[in-house]
């Protein structure tokens, strides 16, 4: 009876879930799908920020400006939606979508060509206050997604955090964001994530259940912070707040993101590293010199990958936050049937 106790917990603890046969079956059929093309795309269409948040690389590099081509962002879509489409991101590395001068053509390139595409947002929403309300409608028309990030909910909080004081702007610009949202008839989906380093002060505040009020889903509320491959350190953050340093030298998975998610820089580069690779040293090819499809099965991303199998893992991953082995996450349920054009996380649920 001991022994079958012992088999039991060692089975129960030591054996991931994700090696049942229905969820193999499922890992299987997506390992397929990842080897011929990217499940969604992210774009960063501008190089440059109007914040300049702690807990970000962004305020020590040296962004150029440079803009991503209308033609070089067409060629992105017409490949992406070839291949059968699915979510692209106006999700940034470090940089914000709402500066591009060429955001609002972008979109209506979208709905009009690539009806197989969808889209989303990340931004910081300070250069809203520069959008009429009929731009602002296009751009909730545009996207599905919207997601904002906000540094505290009061100015004096949001200025330690974001490093300018736009918090009465951005407030407003969420007021009129919901309102426009709320006479379309809830459209977008709208997300607020918040980076702060009074997390006690930030949910006992009344602007918290405002914003739900408002429409706002507002679960993502952090403290602890990425180190961007040690370019951000312990001394660049407020009282409040944490670094976080995992170690993910002992593992032998590729990251998800190698899997699922390359992100095109205005440059028409291509990094294999989308959230955090900052210098830019997982550079896997240039859209400008090659297809989309080229790009994902080259060579290069293939060594990318290999980094994580053979236990030579970059500086940049060592020690990353967002880690996740990708055999976990494609092998989920909520992947059986999964549309395209619908939030990959979503479906993780």
């Amino acid at each position: 009876m001991k022994y079958l106790i012992f088999v039991a917990k060692y089975f129960k603890y030591k054996i991931p879930i994700w090696t049942s046969p229905r969820r193999r079956k499922i890992l299987k059929s997506w390992e397929k799908f990842s080897e011929q093309r990217p499940l969604r795309l992210g774009l960063e269409t501008i190089s440059a920020c109007n914040s300049r948040c702690v807990f970000c690389a962004y305020k020590k590099s040296t962004p150029d400006g440079k803009v991503l081509s209308i033609p070089l962002f067409n060629k992105i879509c017409a490949e992406f939606s070839a291949l059968g489409g699915g979510r692209i991101g106006f999700d940034p590395l470090m940089a914000d979508p709402l500066l591009d001068p060429h955001l609002l053509e972008r979109l209506e390139l979208i709905k009009k060509d690539y009806p197989n595409i969808s889209t989303h947002m990340f931004t910081n929403a300070i250069h809203f206050k520069n959008f009429s309300d009929d731009e602002l409608e296009s751009i909730i028309n545009g996207v599905e997604i919207l997601d904002i990030s906000i540094g505290g909910l009061e100015r004096e909080d949001y200025k330690i955090m974001f490093g300018v004081d736009q918090f009465d702007s951005v407030w407003k610009s969420l007021q009129r964001i919901s309102a426009i949202n709320n006479r379309l008839g809830k459209k977008n989906n709208l997300f607020i994530h918040i980076r702060t380093n009074k997390m006690e002060k930030i949910l006992a505040s009344p602007l918290l259940k405002e914003l739900k009020k408002m429409g706002y889903e507002s679960d993502d509320i952090i403290d602890s912070f990425q180190t961007w491959g040690d370019i951000i350190t312990a001394k660049d953050l407020p009282e409040g707040t944490r670094i976080l340093r995992p170690n993910n030298t002992y593992f032998k998975t590729p990251c998800l993101l190698t899997m699922i998610h390359p992100k095109i820089l205005p440059n028409g580069d291509v990094v294999a590293c989308g959230c955090r690779d900052a210098e830019k040293k997982t550079v896997i090819g240039n859209i400008e010199k090659n297809t989309l499809q080229e790009i994902w099965q080259g060579k290069k991303m293939a060594e990318f990958r290999s980094t994580f199998t053979m236990g030579n893992l970059l500086p940049l991953c060592q020690s990353c936050a967002m880690y996740a082995p990708y055999d976990k996450f494609l092998s989920n349920p909520g992947l059986e049937n999964f549309d395209l054009k619908k939030e990959f996380w979503q479906a993780l649920k």
